[in-house]
């Protein structure tokens, strides 16, 4: 077990190329998927069908047998679980918490609405999603994956990659709710269920957020803001995508208690 770890995790080129053996397998693949989701238009499902053991081996510029060295045998459920590693970061590249964050907080700083930094956040998010091709790509992998679900340790990997995105854009909410005198619904009857937290605020926004995005890749009328919305008191042209997540926002939070 030492052995295997040591050799997965070797410096292969040197000290100008820190990677490990086990990120330049998983960046090979990173590499194919998104080489032949660009050659075939971006068509959903048409770019892991290229990732084979062989070419992921080659473009990582290490052995096959390394390949199910790092990933714990010579059977295709080594295969299965190097596709579960790598459908968690291709998901991962999709989400962008601390771009959020940043804007957040600057926005914050300088003393905007709640509505004005939804608003302004909704544009970063969805053009970029839509504009970048790096992130489009992602987008168009992540939801690719949904193919492979039937396989349980590649649903796990979805599942935990998710999880991670929603905690990490919970603590931003933990931190600009505050600030603008809101927090989480709360509970008026325990019996009733959970009480809301901001994970739940995370999953709800990331899902109306794909769920435009995939709108947005063959119809860019969704990003005009050609709809009357009043932001902070004012009637402004805003997003249908916008309108939803201060929708959203509002009916999962509160005023705090002064």
């Amino acid at each position: 077990m030492t052995s295997r770890w040591l050799r997965c995790t070797a410096v292969t080129d040197g000290a100008s190329d820190e990677r490990t053996t086990r990120d330049r397998l998983l960046d090979a693949g990173v590499e194919i998927v998104q080489e032949h989701f660009a050659a075939v238009g971006e068509r959903i499902g048409a770019g892991f069908q290229f990732v084979s053991p062989t070419e992921v081996a080659r473009r990582a510029g290490v052995s096959k047998g390394m390949l199910y060295h790092c990933w714990g045998g010579h059977d295709g459920s080594a295969f299965d679980r190097y596709l579960t590693d790598l459908a968690a970061r291709t998901l991962e590249q999709m989400a962008q918490p601390e771009v959020l964050r940043h804007e957040a907080e600057r926005l914050r700083d300088a003393g905007v609405g709640l509505d004005a930094v939804v608003k302004l956040l909704a544009g970063i998010e969805l053009t970029s999603v839509v504009d970048e091709p790096e992130r489009r790509l992602s987008l168009l992998q992540s939801l690719t994956w949904i193919t492979y679900s039937a396989n349980t340790a590649i649903a796990a990997a979805l599942n935990e990659a998710n999880d991670r995105t929603y905690a990490s854009l919970a603590d931003m909410y933990d931190v600009v709710l505050p600030v603008f005198g809101r927090r989480m619904r709360a509970a008026r009857d325990r019996r009733a269920g959970r009480p809301l937290d901001t994970g739940d605020l995370a999953r709800a926004l990331s899902c109306v957020t794909e769920g435009f995005a995939g709108e947005a890749l063959h119809d860019r009328r969704v990003l005009d803001a050609d709809i009357s919305w009043p932001i902070d008191g004012t009637d402004e042209p805003t997003t249908l995508y916008a309108i939803c997540l201060m929708s959203v926002v509002t009916a999962l939070t509160e005023p705090v208690p002064t």
